[in-house]
């Protein structure tokens, strides 16, 4: 990512195919500066009241398809605010849901999108939780902690994990701590980059999703599926949740340039990199690999185990 130029070495299990570092750095700390992505994202402006209001009634509908009248009112103003619009396709799989539930998102940065985007629709509980984050705040509707999960106390009716479990060094603790924080009934949200995956078989060492070392573990859908029973979960749905930037992100180290770079497509699309029909070609190749369920990236939908 910065161009550091310092190796680190992997092991892939050959049961579960799970793909890990070797031995995680002692300064993990150091490898997630002040510039680090999700440490330097300006926060989402929540709207008023009458807003969120109309938020609302816009997303149950299209969850539920409940109150058309609303978006025959509203949709000339305008289409649905994007933050909300790509939360979507995760929320149609949490129909328990509603603007009281309890929602923790394990891993958040210095800004949610995920939170802020429930926020924007009048949720009314929400916390996230980050030990990298410099203090604890209150801030556009969402509270954040500068934490790690096993210092967390409450009960959640929905926890996310977008793009973090892959962070955390001891696997089995945070499933045990996600299954004592998850009320009855509720859904836990896990977002990962996949090994058993095309762009892995691809890329190779130049995939962009190993990002050593804060990568500590790469899962297969069979090594989730092992961690999560272990800790008394089963996964109830999984979504293919590949994007354009893996295969972008993966070209570009294949030329030899860093993520952080000054030429970067994804730091600084305005350098040039990529042509635009590049970049749509990126995104054809991540909606061929959801569509072959060989994804690079996937969402898995998990619930406490029946006793």
């Amino acid at each position: 990512m910065f161009g550091w130029d310092t190796a680190f070495n992997y092991f892939q299990c050959k049961n579960c195919g799970c793909l890990q570092i070797e031995q995680i750095p002692e300064d993990l700390a150091r490898y997630y500066p002040d510039d680090y992505y999700s440490l330097d994202t300006p926060p989402i402006k929540r709207p008023g009241w009458l807003q969120r209001e109309i938020n609302w009634l816009r997303l149950r509908y299209r969850l539920l398809g409940r109150g058309a009248w609303i978006e025959a009112l509203t949709w000339r103003s305008g289409p649905l605010a994007r933050t909300i619009q790509c939360q979507i396709d995760y929320l149609k799989h949490c129909p328990q849901l509603h603007r009281q539930s309890r929602i923790l998102d394990v891993g958040c940065g210095e800004h949610s999108n995920w939170l802020a985007a429930l926020a924007q629709c009048g949720f009314h509980d929400l916390t996230g939780a980050d030990p990298f984050l410099k203090r604890a705040t209150v801030r556009e509707g969402v509270r954040y902690l500068s934490t790690t999960l096993d210092a967390l106390r409450g009960s959640f009716d929905l926890i996310s994990l977008h793009h973090s479990l892959e962070h955390m060094p001891d696997q089995h603790a945070i499933l045990q701590a996600l299954h004592d924080l998850l009320a009855p009934g509720g859904v836990c949200l896990i977002r990962i980059p996949l090994a058993d995956s095309a762009v892995w078989e691809h890329y190779g060492l130049d995939w962009v999703e190993l990002d050593a070392p804060r990568h500590l573990y790469l899962h297969t859908r069979v090594s989730l599926a092992h961690l999560a029973h272990a800790h008394g979960f089963e996964i109830a749905a999984t979504m293919c949740d590949s994007s354009a930037f893996e295969f972008a992100g993966s070209e570009q180290y294949r030329m030899g340039i860093p993520l952080m770079a000054p030429e970067s497509f994804w730091a600084h699309r305005e350098a040039g990199l990529f042509s635009e029909e590049q970049l749509r070609g990126f995104q054809d190749r991540a909606q061929a690999a959801n569509a072959a369920h060989q994804c690079g990236r996937a969402a898995f939908f998990l619930h406490q185990a029946a006793a």
